[in-house]
């Protein structure tokens, strides 16, 4: 054992160090500090401005030798020569076996012996993967304290290197959950190793702690019951519905919503009736959630409506007038792109043939009007109802006397005309009855 202690130390001992120091004054200490890795075997002189050695390295206290006597040779000891400087500013110092005429020489000792046998005061588990150890307080060797422990896992072989934390106690980590362990326990110092501890009694971990995972929300995914639809202008739109297929959808959005229809961000319904036509032109819808999106296309295609005179108009009336371009009409919902005229039937009020009113009467009663799910029924223009007297055979029903137009003539006369051969037009006094046809543009 002595053979093999002295190899170990002769092995720390082998390195050549250059070390600096703070002041001369150090030189002449009657003790010295080394630092020594001891997987390595490296030896540094610990620097005065340090405190103590780095929590990773074995230290060790060596005695300045006071003769050359060989008192303190032999087995059981071990020494370093220190070469330094002879010029008292210079702050270096060498461990050498022998230091050259040019540098004072002085010579350290001290005893070599392997830390005493660790004795396991307490050891037990911690949590579900991690054990506690407390080694006894014993009295270690100043001039070569341990450096750290080795604890030996008896069932498996597993030998792990543990520093104590700073109230002597050992942890070890990363064991198995409901497990039982037994362990050894041997101090290191620079001396060499200790013999192993008495086995710890068994350790038994416990549970390891159910981790609920919430549900990740998957990525939505849906499809439309249509990708396309044709639907000609001011004709009410089927649309489509939604079969959602992957994650909950929080909202949907869409890249344009054609003229006339609306889209519900809730439900990613299009609804409505387009009142523009248009090419076929494609519509990105996207689902939304908290974790990604998903779209689908819907191709919309809006075909004019060709309207020929005497057709039966989408409000259920009869197409009175057809115009070569788009026109304005301030009245009915097509604006600024009115294409056609269309007059209501004369059984429009519920009766058999149009009724004759005073001329406000006539105003509200043709705005009141509601058919074929149209509600932009008006009286018309001066210029609508000569349009309408125009092809009065075709649309049928009038009555051969006056009907009221919407365009006064001053606050007590309105324009009217007459629907018998002449078609004369005249201002009218307002007080005074004269029938109604209520029309729309479209």
């Amino acid at each position: 054992m002595h053979k093999l202690l002295s190899l170990f130390i002769s092995s720390l001992l082998a390195a050549t160090t250059l070390v600096a120091i703070s002041s001369p004054q150090t030189l002449a200490a009657a003790t010295l500090t080394t630092c020594t890795n001891l997987e390595t075997g490296k030896t540094l002189v610990l620097r005065s401005a340090d405190p103590e050695c780095r929590s990773h390295l074995g230290s060790a206290l060596w005695v300045q030798e006071q003769s050359d006597s060989s008192a303190h040779t032999g087995a059981g000891y071990a020494s370093i020569t220190v070469c330094s400087s002879k010029n008292p500013l210079s702050t270096y110092r060498l461990i050498k076996d022998s230091c050259p005429k040019f540098l004072v020489s002085t010579n350290y000792w001290r005893t070599v012996a392997a830390p005493a046998t660790p004795i396991i005061e307490a050891a037990s588990a911690r949590g579900y993967d991690s054990a506690v150890f407390a080694p006894t307080a014993t009295k270690h060797k100043a001039d070569a304290p341990i450096a750290y422990y080795l604890i030996t896992n008896i069932q498996s072989g597993q030998i792990n290197k543990v520093f104590p934390n700073n109230f002597g106690q050992l942890s070890l980590s990363n064991l198995s959950s409901l497990t039982s362990y037994t362990f050894t326990i041997a101090a290191v110092s620079v001396d060499g190793t200790s013999l192993p501890s008495s086995i710890t009694p068994v350790i038994t971990t416990g549970a390891a702690p159910v981790v609920v995972v919430a549900p990740t929300l998957a990525v939505p995914a849906f499809t439309l019951s249509s990708s396309a639809e044709t639907k000609t202008v001011n004709t009410a739109a089927t649309g489509f519905t939604i079969s959602s297929t992957g994650g909950a959808i929080a909202s949907f959005a869409i890249n344009a919503t054609p003229a006339g229809m609306s889209f519900s961000t809730s439900t990613g319904a299009l609804t409505g009736t387009p009142n523009t036509a248009a090419a076929a032109t494609a519509y990105t819808i996207t689902a939304t959630n908290a974790t990604g999106s998903a779209t689908q296309t819907f191709t919309l295609t809006v075909v004019a409506i060709v309207y020929t005179v005497g057709d039966t108009g989408p409000g259920g009336g009869i197409v009175f007038y057809v115009s070569a371009s788009d026109f304005t009409s301030t009245d009915s919902t097509c604006g600024a792109v009115c294409r056609y005229l269309e007059a209501a039937p004369n059984t429009w009020s519920g009766g058999v043939e149009d009724p004759s009113q005073l001329w406000a009467a006539a105003v509200v009663a043709a705005l009141a009007y509601t058919s074929g799910s149209k509600n932009d029924w008006y009286l018309p223009s001066k210029d609508e109802l000569n349009e309408l007297y125009l092809v009065r055979t075709t649309v049928g029903g009038f009555k051969l006397d006056y009907y009221w137009s919407s365009s006064a003539n001053g606050s007590d006369f309105a324009w009217g005309q007459t629907f018998n051969d002449s078609g004369r037009q005249n201002s009218l006094d307002k007080p005074e009855g004269n029938f109604v046809r209520p029309v729309r543009a479209f």
